[in-house]
């Protein structure tokens, strides 16, 4: 594994959860399912265990892979001790069971990881420069000075990576992360599913409009922007479960109450952003009044 002083100290404990070698990364992604990137928030909300098991984990298949970029696992460090709570590495073990494979990917290794994946793959440096600076378009004093940046100086790179790691670039750094790594994911494999899996509402708006931009750079990727509530609304159609089974699922992953969700509203196809308890979800899901878009 690459040295990183953002890494947790008690990351060592856990490494062998994860799969770090290149050749054995490019041949998961090319058996896996699904590819789904994990955000902070959504990771919070799914380590909950009131009853005795994690419900997030019927959201998975054992032939997905699960990617965690090294700011999502920065993200997760306890301020005071700079370790990962127990609470979070609980669920990581679990989480390793349920499905094919958990990736930890640096951001510092993209530029390697490409190189080794796609050797025939040119301008790489190029590639990567161009991942970064769609990802920050919306910062436009960061954005410009990415734009100035000279892939082909041997420095290059630790300048881009420095500028993206910036005190106040903190704005959401971690989906950011997962933005950048569907880039370099999808020139490894393009035709696949990929799920970033996140509840940041305050960023839905933002990270559809990349999506939508990353659609274009490759039309053969399937790119899905999930929230646990649409996890939720998918497990309760796929296995037709009641009103009291769905809110079972809305009761033990705890989301962040008072927040908005985006629905479209049925049959009429109109589409708001409301605020909307529980309960009241899980009815509508079951009446098939709403269908949950984020």
């Amino acid at each position: 594994m690459t040295q990183n002083s953002n890494i947790p100290l008690n990351f060592k404990d856990i490494e062998d959860l994860f799969e770090f070698d290149f050749k054995q990364i490019c041949k998961l992604l090319n058996q896996a399912r699904s590819i789904i990137l994990y955000d902070t928030n959504s990771y919070i909300f799914h380590c909950n265990k009131p009853n005795g098991r994690y419900y997030a984990l019927d959201f998975f298949n054992k032939d997905d892979v699960i990617i965690f970029v090294e700011p999502i696992i920065r993200e997760m460090k306890d301020k005071r001790t700079n370790k990962i709570l127990d609470w979070y590495l609980g669920y990581l073990k679990e989480l390793k069971n349920k499905v094919k494979a958990l990736i930890f990917i640096d951001e510092k290794c993209y530029i390697d990881l490409l190189k080794f994946g796609k050797p025939s793959l040119t301008n790489t440096e190029v590639k990567i420069k161009q991942a970064f600076s769609s990802a920050f378009q919306e910062n436009i004093a960061l954005n410009t000075k990415i734009d100035e940046l000279n892939p082909y100086e041997k420095d290059f790179y630790e300048k881009l990576l420095n500028l993206a790691n910036s005190k106040g670039n903190e704005k959401n750094r971690g989906e950011i992360a997962l933005f950048i790594a569907v880039q370099v994911l999808c020139a490894l494999k393009e035709k696949a599913n990929y799920k970033i899996c996140s509840d940041d509402y305050a960023a839905y708006s933002y990270i559809v409009k990349l999506t939508d931009i990353l659609e274009n750079f490759y039309p053969k990727a399937n790119i899905g922007y999930i929230s646990t509530l649409r996890m939720i609304q998918e497990i309760a159609r796929n296995n037709d479960l009641n009103y009291e089974k769905t809110l079972e699922y809305f009761d033990n992953i705890k989301r962040k109450e008072g927040t908005k969700i985006f629905i479209k509203e049925i049959p009429y196809d109109t589409k708001r952003h409301v605020f909307i308890s529980d309960k009241n979800i899980a009815e509508n899901l079951i009446n098939k009044k709403i269908e949950i878009l984020f």
